[in-house]
């Protein structure tokens, strides 16, 4: 049921992000999205790290690349939220919206 949760979670995600992309770009309520998903996936994160232990890092485990890129893209959502007050306009972390 976890993993169906985290599908449909990313399936909306993508959806979200072509509407925001393309229609409601401005709208204050895509921050309180954007950071409720983020919240999820830090979260799903966390839990894999915690029942995985540091063999979640190493390299021998069949998921070493999921692994690794999973804890790279929620890194990188942590960063653009974080650093997304700080900037004037949207194109100024452009290059981190599209890495998210």
């Amino acid at each position: 049921k976890f993993q169906m949760t985290t599908c449909a979670v990313i399936l909306l995600c993508t959806v979200s992000m072509a509407i925001e992309t393309d229609y409601w770009s401005n709208c204050w309520l895509w921050w309180w999205w954007n950071t409720i998903v983020m919240v999820y996936f830090s979260v799903e994160l966390a839990v894999r790290i915690c029942h995985a232990g540091l063999a979640f890092f190493s390299c021998f485990g069949k998921e070493c690349f999921w692994n690794y890129f999973d804890f790279s893209i929620v890194a990188i959502c942590v960063l653009y939220q974080a650093m997304e007050p700080f900037f004037e306009s949207h194109s100024d972390v452009r290059g981190l919206e599209v890495l998210r």
